[in-house]
């Protein structure tokens, strides 16, 4: 098992934060505020689209962050509101082993066992945003 999740981190090691965006596109812009709140805007806004930037656990949010602001630029926001962030469980596993010992007493045996079940989940770290235009 760790050698296929060694072998998943290489392949993806080289790979940065994806994005998905639905909503609207304008001119390109060169600016993006970021905002954390839509109370923190004090100016007229719409909201143009949404969009979900993901990247594997070793990636930090500030890369996934940049991407989503990259992305706005080209579609023509004016602002970003980050909405939310976490992780995502992709997949799951569970390994389940059973060990047994005992030892026989005259006629009898005395065992014991013991179940042991673990679950290994992959996880991509998410980070939720809003495009805005400017009115």
């Amino acid at each position: 098992m760790k050698t296929i999740m060694l072998a998943m981190l290489l392949m993806f090691s080289g790979c940065g934060p994806t994005v998905q965006y639905v909503g609207r596109n304008y001119t390109p812009t060169t600016n993006v505020d970021i905002f954390f709140s839509p109370n923190d805007i004090k100016r007229e806004y719409e909201v143009m689209g949404k969009i979900d930037g993901k990247a594997y656990p070793f990636t930090d949010f500030e890369k996934i962050q940049a991407k989503i602001v990259e992305e706005a630029k080209k579609r023509g926001a004016d602002a970003v509101i980050i909405s939310g962030m976490g992780e995502e469980v992709i997949n799951s596993s569970k390994n389940t082993t059973t060990t047994s010992s005992g030892e026989q007493k005259d006629q009898s045996w005395n065992s014991t066992s013991a179940t042991v079940t673990t679950t290994n989940n992959q996880t991509l770290k998410v980070m939720r945003a809003d495009f805005v235009k400017y009115k």
